[in-house]
């Protein structure tokens, strides 16, 4: 670095010495070459299945796509530009983080395609999610039902039969969206049960005991539920 000197002494000129070398320049061929395109988000969905049963306190994952109308879909490191609202009818659920922490969700806007929901209270309601576009139009999501039921128990928990009594049994909680109930004993031979009804009947002193057993209704390719 240098000084011009001649100059007024207020005024202080730098100047460096800088050397250049030629090394050469390799265009890259079209096969290195990357396409950026750049699309507004057209549609959005929930693809965690229609109808959803969550016990009472338990956690789960929703799952959201979106894409644009070619049928191409958006990184999730894109999600967090789309302004992704989640609405949810009546809150018998709550959005929560990965620490199941309510607070820090906010207003409701996620910026990922998966997020969780906490079962906070009984009841059934409607859940959808909603974009926004760089214009400002909003488009929403498909919608679908979450119910949330409590912990299934088996009603009376004892019973004491005379040989050719019958009780009709039962089960208080547990879902009711999608899903079947089916009674079983594990000894026929001191009684039995009908597997629809409950209706148990008692066939010889002794002891045994009776299941009731929760099946899936039979789903389109593609959806999922849950069930205790």
């Amino acid at each position: 670095m240098g000084v011009f000197e001649g100059l007024h002494p207020s005024i202080l000129v730098c100047f460096m010495k800088i050397h250049l070398q030629a090394t050469g320049c390799f265009p890259l061929g079209k096969s290195d070459s990357s396409q950026v395109q750049v699309a507004d988000v057209d549609w959005i969905r929930i693809t965690s299945g229609e109808e959803i049963s969550l016990m009472e306190g338990s956690v789960q994952s929703i799952i959201v796509m979106a894409g644009v109308d070619d049928g191409s879909t958006f990184d999730a490191s894109q999600y967090v530009y789309m302004n992704i609202q989640v609405h949810i009818e009546d809150h018998i659920v709550d959005l929560v983080d990965d620490d199941n922490d309510i607070s820090s969700i906010g207003v409701g806007y996620v910026n990922s395609p998966k997020f969780m929901i906490l079962a906070k209270h009984l009841g059934v309601t409607i859940l959808y999610v909603s974009a926004r576009q760089a214009s400002g139009y909003e488009i929403a999501s498909n919608q679908i039902k979450v119910e949330v039921y409590a912990p299934p128990r088996i009603h009376p928990p004892d019973i004491f039969l005379v040989p050719g009594a019958a009780y009709v049994l039962n089960v208080k909680g547990g879902p009711q969206i999608g899903v079947v109930i089916e009674y079983a004993s594990l000894d026929d031979r001191i009684a039995t049960v009908n597997k629809s009804s409950g209706r148990l009947s008692a066939i010889s002193p002794g002891n045994s005991l009776w299941t009731p057993i929760q099946k899936l209704l039979s789903r389109p390719s593609g959806e999922a539920g849950m069930s205790a």
